[in-house]
């Protein structure tokens, strides 16, 4: 939540303007923080394993919050660049930490169905509360402000972190993937740099570049798939962890979630915008209630007695019926309530099952790239939407049927697709653990 408050729409538009940059380079800049970000997930993934999932958030954290300075610092749209990426860089260490974590922490399965269903509120649901965070910030005060509060909120992190988790490393003496890393890393950045020449200052569908881009992409993760299958020592997602049917269903539905979202979020805060900043605490309460009731008072007490598919479809039809309610919001949080807390509800359904389901059977020193990949779906998903709506998600100032709809349909396809690739835990086990005395914490 912290890492997508920093870096909405709404914050950046009112830095773009009072930095006297270009309309277009708001897409622009928004796509090198994306870019910096979902490239190097899969690498932050694996330097958590290697070196320690409560290390790297600890240095993901600080580089984040210096990050965070640097941009409420920025003199000119350098600095702010400068700033973006950095944050990029350093959420894509943050976030696949936090995700192996709670994986390696939590291996009792009811004990980590919990977990998860608490990291759901911020996995699934931290695009959408991000904004509860960035917008009335950014509305009552300055972007500038809103940039030293996300450094605060940081420290806070940081500081609980390194007094509170403890991270038994139990891993020998292993060597970085470097080819893994760099197949990943290109591959994804491909993929980012096609979608982005779609939107507005480029040549949208028409940019020769895409095509060409989104095709190496393709070819190049391919590549690190078919690298991954035969890696021999330390691969950032070994072979057990990724030959199951229900753990590819779960990353299809993953990425889909993500191409529905990105919509959702945006219209989300153009509803925000419009009622002012005082009306963001009640629906962020409500918001954040109905995915803890989505996620541990449904799927983590129902997950272990009717399994993944009968809670899956309902929670995402659930928060299809809550995208299409949002076409009724008129100008109160209380119009609002029905959509957001059937959309909470069922994502919180919906992000327990699919967390527990994509980490059943994975050992713990291979929870960080797994992380990565949960985050890489999720991510591209979001950049999917924006090319194929041309950047107008940065614009929107009312309800879009086409969007809504739109939105809506993603899910339902996501309820189908999963209902019928995903059908219960994974057959497959972890590894047997190289050594068994703990080193030191993180």
């Amino acid at each position: 939540m912290l890492v997508d408050a920093a870096s909405t729409p709404a914050l950046l538009y009112w830095a773009v303007k009072d930095l006297a940059f270009a309309t277009y380079d708001l897409h622009q800049i928004q796509a090198g923080y994306v870019l910096a970000f979902c490239s190097l997930l899969f690498v932050g993934g694996h330097i958590a394993d290697l070196v320690g999932r409560r290390t790297t958030l600890l240095i993901g954290l600080t580089g984040f919050a210096l990050a965070a300075v640097v941009g409420a610092t920025a003199a000119g749209p350098e600095a702010l660049v400068v700033s973006l990426v950095l944050r990029g860089v350093f959420a894509a260490l943050i976030t696949p930490a936090a995700f192996g974590l709670v994986a390696a922490q939590f291996t009792e399965p009811g004990e980590r169905r919990k977990a998860f269903g608490v990291y759901s509120v911020t996995g699934l649901g931290g695009v959408a509360l991000a904004l509860f965070i960035a917008v009335p910030l950014t509305e009552s005060t300055t972007w500038r402000l809103a940039l030293y509060a996300v450094a605060g909120l940081s420290l806070v992190a940081l500081i609980g972190t390194a007094t509170l988790v403890r991270d038994w490393v139990r891993r020998a003496p292993a060597r970085f993937d470097g080819p893994g890393a760099l197949l990943s890393t290109l591959g994804i950045a491909a993929v980012v740099f096609g979608l982005a020449q779609v939107l507005g200052g480029w040549g949208g569908w028409g940019e020769p570049l895409m095509v060409p881009a989104l095709v190496l992409g393709v070819v190049l993760l391919a590549a690190f798939a078919w690298q991954q299958s035969r890696a021999g020592t330390s691969p950032i997602l070994p072979a057990y962890a990724t030959g199951t049917r229900d753990r590819l269903g779960a990353s299809l539905v993953l990425f889909l979630i993500g191409l529905a979202l990105a919509p959702v979020a945006s219209l989300l805060g153009a509803f925000l915008i419009s009622l002012g900043p005082l009306a963001s605490l009640p629906a962020f309460l409500v918001m954040a209630g109905a995915f803890l009731i989505g996620s541990l008072a449904v799927a983590a007490r129902l997950l272990p007695r009717i399994g993944p598919r009968a809670l899956l479809v309902p929670g995402l039809l659930l928060a299809a019926v809550g995208v299409m309610l949002i076409e009724l919001a008129q100008d109160s949080v209380s119009s609002t309530v029905p959509s957001m807390i059937c959309v909470s509800v069922g994502l919180g359904m919906v992000g327990t099952v699919l967390y527990s389901t994509i980490t059943d059977g994975i050992a713990a020193h291979d929870s960080g790239g797994r992380g990565g990949l949960v985050m890489a779906n999720q991510h591209l998903g979001g950049e999917l939407a924006f090319a194929l709506l041309g950047g107008t998600l940065f614009q929107l100032s009312s309800v879009d049927p086409v969007l809504v709809y739109g939105a809506a349909g993603v899910l339902a396809v996501a309820a189908l697709l999963g209902g019928l690739l995903i059908k219960g835990p994974a057959r497959t086990v972890a590894p047997a653990e190289p050594w068994s005395a703990p080193t030191l914490p993180g």
